[in-house]
């Protein structure tokens, strides 16, 4: 099957962004524009070159799609069914560090599609399929990406194609 980019620009309804959130969880932030990204935003991985990568949200195709952004990109990279979207529109993840917050949550090493008790929900594929923020090592990058039930493993785009990492971190709360 051949994959595809496409910019996608569709309306966005019902995005949901938690304005007051707690000093102990992340919340996401809606950008303004293609390529806002807050002060607060929590870097999530980096390129090869060392370019930071933080992570963003968008809806395509009435799934709730998590992905990656740099200061470079024009949207939201985010795949689904085998295709790379740039969206426009989107959330990027955000904490509170005055406060502690990234200090409740910590990167879990996982494999073989593992996803551990109270992992970070960062989207969703349906109603009862979360997908859960992950990021491990490709082509001298650390990418970050998603995995669901049923993955074999973290999904991470490079250039133009999403690869399966067998051995990765999920973001995950240290206490609850």
């Amino acid at each position: 099957m051949k994959k595809s980019i496409r910019y996608f620009g569709a309306a966005l309804i019902g995005m949901v962004v938690v304005a007051n959130a707690s000093a102990l969880s992340p919340y996401w932030h809606k950008a303004g524009r293609s390529n806002a990204i807050p002060a607060q935003a929590f870097k999530v991985g980096h390129s090869a070159k060392g370019e930071p990568y933080y992570a963003c949200r968008t809806f395509i195709q009435g799934a709730l799609v998590p992905g990656r952004i740099t200061e470079h990109y024009s949207g939201c990279q985010a795949s689904y069914k085998d295709t790379i979207y740039y969206t426009p529109r989107f959330s990027v993840l955000a904490m509170d560090y005055h406060h502690g917050a990234a200090s409740a949550y910590h990167w879990h090493f996982a494999k073989d599609g593992r996803i551990p008790h109270h992992a970070f929900v960062a989207g969703y594929m349906g109603h009862h399929n979360p997908y859960y923020l992950c990021h491990g090592h490709l082509k001298g990058g650390l990418r970050n990406g998603k995995i669901v039930h049923g993955y074999s493993g973290c999904q991470v785009n490079y250039g133009e194609r999403a690869y399966y990492l067998n051995q990765y971190s999920v973001l995950q709360l240290k206490y609850r």
